[in-house]
């Protein structure tokens, strides 16, 4: 497994041709050297947004020492924006790990990035 910024042949394969309408800029986690994950942000004309989704064959991996670092490398984009960067959390776990990340709650699953 192995993680770096995505290509656009990443994200094209990732998301099976269906590109989302933000611009992404993201860290793919590879495996078998097929993206299965992307952690970043995605941007549009009104804000910036950190996520991350991943597929199925990652689950059972998503603690492992190559995750965590594809988090740390994309903690490093969201510290280039400027101005406040939105996350939403879709479960506790995600709200337990964003906050370990610096994003402050806004209101119940919607987090904030302030520098």
């Amino acid at each position: 497994m192995t993680y770096g910024p995505a290509t656009h042949a990443d994200v094209v394969e990732f998301y099976d041709g269906n590109l989302p309408v933000e611009t992404l800029r993201v860290i793919a986690v590879r495996y078998g050297g097929r993206p299965v994950g992307l952690i970043g942000i995605a941007r549009n004309a009104r804000f910036r947004r950190f996520f991350s989704e991943y597929k199925p064959e990652l689950a059972p991996l998503l603690r492992s020492i190559t995750v965590l670092r594809a988090i740390k490398a994309a903690m490093r984009i969201v510290h280039e924006q400027h101005g406040i960067v939105w996350a939403e959390a879709e479960h506790a776990e995600g709200c337990r790990v964003l906050q370990r990340l610096g994003f402050e709650r806004v209101e119940d699953e919607v987090f904030a990035w302030r520098h």
